[in-house]
């Protein structure tokens, strides 16, 4: 289930993140839902298409938000917001409490992986 999708028509500037652009929408393509049990599939298919469309350094903290005001900036908080909302809704219900409150793609992550990856 997609819960954002951004409109073919943005204000950004062509040269910055092109693919992004136009195809944040697509990281519903993932199929796998992060249940209690499937931590190693998920991730590995969440870094595929993070990969895919140039949004794994953001999900890893790699990535940090520009510190100018303006469209770089305005253009880095669009992705991690929509980023964000795509790693959640890939979640089962149950789990997507533990995240409240976290509005950061790389927060998110973090989360999960101290979660899972600490048993």
């Amino acid at each position: 289930m997609c819960i954002y999708q951004m409109s073919s028509e943005s204000t950004v500037a062509p040269a910055m993140r092109p693919a992004l652009l136009c195809n944040i929408h697509r990281f519903c393509e993932m199929r796998v839902q992060l249940g209690q049990d499937n931590w190693m599939t998920w991730t590995q298919s969440l870094h595929s298409i993070c990969w895919q469309h140039g949004l794994l350094e953001l999900i890893l903290g790699e990535e940090k938000r520009p510190l100018v005001d303006g469209i770089e900036r305005r253009e880095w908080d669009h992705m991690d917001v929509a980023t964000c909302d795509q790693i959640i809704s890939n979640i089962e219900p149950g789990l997507q409490p533990m995240l409240n409150g976290t509005h950061h793609a790389a927060d998110v992550y973090e989360i999960l992986i101290n979660k899972y990856e600490s048993r």
